[in-house]
């Protein structure tokens, strides 16, 4: 049994009492403690995946549950910096605007009603600390157009879509989803390697019977008519070779099917338990949509959604700053946050933009310094300045490389996907179609060659049929194949 004291020394947070600098009253608030944990791993998009608590009887908290402080008083909710800017030098309208918003409008709002009530404050159970967020937001979008934080609602919204990420898997089951994940790509390559298999199948059948039924030559006669029968025989011996490949394919397609429906209808998480009074949690999300917040998030990919639009508007607005390296830091981010929505081709656009506008602001700062040492300037420019602008445009083109290298990859992947869908889509269509076909789904050149040479070599020997890949279709061949060994 230990005292008030005691427990609080035990905790990685302390008790603080502060004031609304919206109604001016006091309440008490979470506040974490320096240095009470390491992180281990963080994400593209910031996230800390991975951290350590540096004390082991920690681990029961989690380190997003502090950031958000809320006024029980007025309902003001917003990141805990905001409670301490008493002066608001920056933005002193902008703040004043919304004091009057949520003074004037919060105590009557039934979206701010309906949150309030679902939070329990302070607080560090998840949930609770969601709702938070939520407020926070929602506050947020009560100023009017030109006076919102645009940068402060994508970073809100951000810090939503890593709850709906802490929240969402079962984290008993967070290696199973991960083991999906794998099973499904790994099963997309080995569907791309047989089918490039039987592609140079064909070409090497072909090769042998173009030169079979060509007009008779010396090197046929001499070299190859004697292993004509031969080659038949391995041809038609590896077709059925292909055709059981092709049929215990399918079953790992099932298979893999059949564990993830498994998976999905036995996972529970925090959002699908009883919330009272709602059924569950998205009953609760869906009656403050039904109460006019039309745009809350019902999930992580809703949260990154709008926090790409709001950090996009930020790097927009007229008055984003001087500081250049900052907005670089958001376009990066707004690149990472277009990679997970899957807009590869559109995050694409915007490195290679960024990743010029960097080389071009390295070669300026680069030039002037030459320039310094060759004493052809004044002393307007800051020699170290200017060396800390190669320094940062290095870091952040380094940066950018790897991103680069996996939306490329991601792009090939999701055309291989979109032309292959499309290949069994229209089996029926001539190869100059199919082409067209690929080329109007903005298809890369390199695949539409693929598989309009390999619907060529379908129509011209007809065997292919055998080898369209979709799990629907293993599964009808297969049981097919079940019927006629029936009867």
């Amino acid at each position: 049994m230990y005292s008030n004291k005691q427990e609080q020394d035990r905790r990685p947070f302390f008790e603080k009492e502060f004031s609304c600098p919206v109604c001016g009253k006091p309440s008490i608030h979470y506040y974490l403690r320096d240095r009470t944990y390491v992180v281990d791993r963080r994400e593209d998009d910031y996230f800390i995946s991975r951290y350590t608590w540096r004390k082991p009887e920690h681990k029961r908290y989690h380190i997003y549950a502090f950031h958000i402080w809320h006024c029980p008083h007025c309902k003001f909710t917003d990141e805990r910096t905001s409670f301490f800017q008493k002066q608001f030098k920056k933005a002193r309208g902008q703040f004043e605007h919304l004091q009057r918003k949520v003074l004037e409008e919060a105590s009557t709002d039934p979206v701010v009603k309906l949150i309030s009530e679902q939070i329990e404050y302070p607080t560090v159970e998840l949930l609770s600390v969601l709702n938070l967020h939520l407020l926070a937001t929602y506050l947020q979008l009560l100023a009017e157009d030109k006076y919102r934080d645009y940068e402060k609602l994508g970073r809100l919204y951000l810090r939503i879509s890593w709850i709906f990420r802490i929240l969402s898997p079962d984290p008993k089951s967070s290696g199973m989803n991960q083991f999906i994940m794998e099973f499904f790509n790994l099963f997309d390559h080995l569907q791309n390697h047989i089918l490039n298999t039987l592609n140079h199948l064909e070409d090497l059948n072909w090769l042998v019977r173009q030169e079979a039924e060509s007009a008779p030559t010396r090197a046929w006669d001499l070299y190859l008519k004697k292993y004509d029968p031969q080659f038949r025989q391995l041809y038609q011996t590896t077709l059925r070779t292909s055709e059981q490949m092709i049929h215990h394919l399918g079953e790992y397609s099932t298979l893999g099917e059949r564990i993830k429906s498994d998976f999905l209808t036995s996972t529970h998480t925090m959002f699908n338990l009883p919330y009272p009074p709602y059924s569950h949690y998205f009953e609760f999300l869906e009656t403050l949509r039904q109460n006019g917040w039309q745009e809350v998030p019902f999930q992580e990919e809703d949260a990154l959604r709008q926090a790409e639009i709001y950090y996009s508007a930020s790097v927009a607005a007229p008055d984003a700053g001087e500081d250049k390296f900052k907005r670089f830091k958001i376009r990066k981010l707004i690149i990472i946050l277009n990679e997970k929505l899957r807009k590869y081709q559109t995050a694409l656009q915007q490195l290679d933009k960024l990743y010029d506008e960097t080389v071009q602001l390295k070669r300026v700062a680069h030039d002037r310094l030459e320039k310094i040492e060759c004493e052809e300037a004044d002393n307007t420019f800051d020699p170290f300045h200017l060396k800390n602008i190669v320094k940062r445009s290095r870091e952040i083109l380094t940066q950018l490389d790897p991103i680069r290298k996996r939306l490329l990859e991601a792009i090939m992947e999701k055309n291989e996907r979109t032309a292959r869908t499309l290949y069994n889509h229209y089996p029926d269509v001539s190869p100059e179609a199919l082409q067209q076909i690929l080329e109007d789904a903005g298809i890369d050149e390199s695949i539409i060659t693929r598989y309009a040479r390999l619907r060529k070599q379908e129509q011209r020997k007809g065997i292919f049929q055998l080898f369209r890949f979709s799990g629907k279709d293993y599964r009808k061949n297969a049981a097919a194949q079940r019927r006629e060994s029936m009867e």
